[in-house]
């Protein structure tokens, strides 16, 4: 359970290292704030926000809209539940492999290259 763990304990974990790509220390951020805002947090809280992740159904959206979205996604997530509900709710949205970084990392390993990937989207927008 996270609010058990130290910063350091936490980043140490299995799970940490595989969505970091071996890289933990770079999702310090995300922990550090995951561990403040979590730290009353109870195992019923844990189960219901993990159901509501997990379970609920993803919002409509034209066609028309979806071809406006980017989805970029590690190779692990395409095993996972999320993955496999985003290609079948939006499946004309673009998705793009980014196994490079780990879960939500790119912005931060490569700043530089997700502003120019930003900068890319909307001109074509």
């Amino acid at each position: 359970m996270m609010r058990s763990k130290t910063v350091e304990e936490y980043l140490a974990t299995p799970m940490i290292s595989k969505i970091t790509g071996g890289r933990p220390e770079v999702y310090r951020v995300y922990i550090e704030d995951m561990l403040t805002v979590c730290k009353d947090l109870t195992d019923v809280t844990s189960d219901t926000v993990t159901e509501t992740c997990t379970n609920q159904p993803l919002a409509a959206i034209p066609a028309a809209l979806q071809k406006h979205m980017h989805i970029w996604y590690g190779k692990d997530a395409m095993k996972m539940f999320f993955y496999k509900g985003l290609r079948k709710a939006y499946p004309q949205a673009h998705y793009r492999e980014m196994s490079k970084y780990g879960h939500a990392m790119y912005c931060i390993m490569d700043p530089e290259g997700y502003v120019k990937d930003i900068e890319k989207i909307l001109r074509k927008n």
